[in-house]
């Protein structure tokens, strides 16, 4: 005879990229970051679902805030942390936005970074997608990606001080460098 399915479901892996936004000098994690997931395929923010795999869930999350999906589940991040709790597989991009006066992406190379340590004690996890680049997340495991910002750079200011304004040939000058 001829056999129908009673019943047919699409099963869709899901993935979980999170992470924590932090200092690159000093590790501590910072709030205020806006992190923007993208879809590389359409250069749009990117479809995120909340844990239930249904709920509609901001694209775009501030680290330390506070988010709530469109089922009512309620999201709290420590300063720094973020997470996006499903997505489809498919190669994405974090766009972060980091607050006034830090930059990103960070300039400094994953081997800077390789001494400082999250809050739990553990190395962050430094990856290309820290800096801004396609990610491709496949696999149901979350997916770690920290995120290095920059604090503004503190000038260095050099003076210099003569003994005299104007000296002969064979004057003895002094002269005092300050760095600051």
């Amino acid at each position: 005879g001829n056999l129908t399915p009673v019943a047919s479901a699409e099963i869709d892996v899901l993935v979980d990229p999170f992470g924590i936004v932090f200092d690159s000098i000093d590790a501590r994690p910072v709030a205020g970051a806006r992190i923007t997931l993208i879809d590389e395929a359409t250069g749009q923010p990117a479809t995120v679902f909340g844990d239930d795999g249904n709920s509609a869930y901001p694209s775009t999350v501030i680290t330390g805030e506070t988010v709530t999906d469109s089922g009512g589940n309620v999201y709290t991040f420590p300063p720094g942390d973020y997470r996006f709790p499903l997505v489809r597989p498919g190669r994405y991009r974090l766009l972060v936005q980091p607050p006034a006066p830090y930059v990103a992406p960070s300039l400094k190379p994953p081997a800077e970074l390789a001494g400082l340590r999250r809050p739990d004690g553990l190395p962050f996890t430094i990856v290309p997608g820290s800096y801004g680049q396609a990610i491709t997340l496949s696999d149901p495991a979350p997916v770690r990606v920290d995120i290095p910002i920059d604090p503004p750079l503190t000038p260095i200011v050099l003076t210099a001080e003569a003994s005299a304004a104007e000296a002969e040939p064979g004057t003895l000058v002094q002269y005092r460098i300050g760095l600051r």
